[in-house]
């Protein structure tokens, strides 16, 4: 799976939603210093938003968050929106 660090508003957050790609919150840990986990929605110590290419999977409702450092070993990081939308809808040739 690619994702990509991007801040975005609710509005920004449909419209990426509706383009195919994922959106999810990013929670800081206790001192504020470092991403700690991913989630659906932060309100308490948002660090800012994450957009993927792929749904990410959810184990438990109790449990509704993925290790940020242990997600980014196992997927890969891109530095622009673009290359997201590039990944889910690469160019056509006219010689296909």
């Amino acid at each position: 799976m690619r994702f990509c660090l991007y801040d975005c508003d609710t509005d920004e957050r449909e419209k990426l939603e509706s383009e195919g790609l994922f959106v999810y919150d990013l929670r800081l840990d206790d001192n504020c210093c470092d991403i700690a986990t991913i989630e659906p929605y932060v309100w308490v110590n948002n660090g800012g938003n994450i957009v993927t290419s792929d749904k990410i999977i959810f184990l438990h409702d109790e449990d509704n968050f993925v290790d940020f450092e242990t997600f980014c070993e196992n997927n890969e990081q891109v530095d622009e929106l673009w290359e997201l939308n590039y990944y889910l809808n690469p160019p056509h040739t006219l010689f296909e």
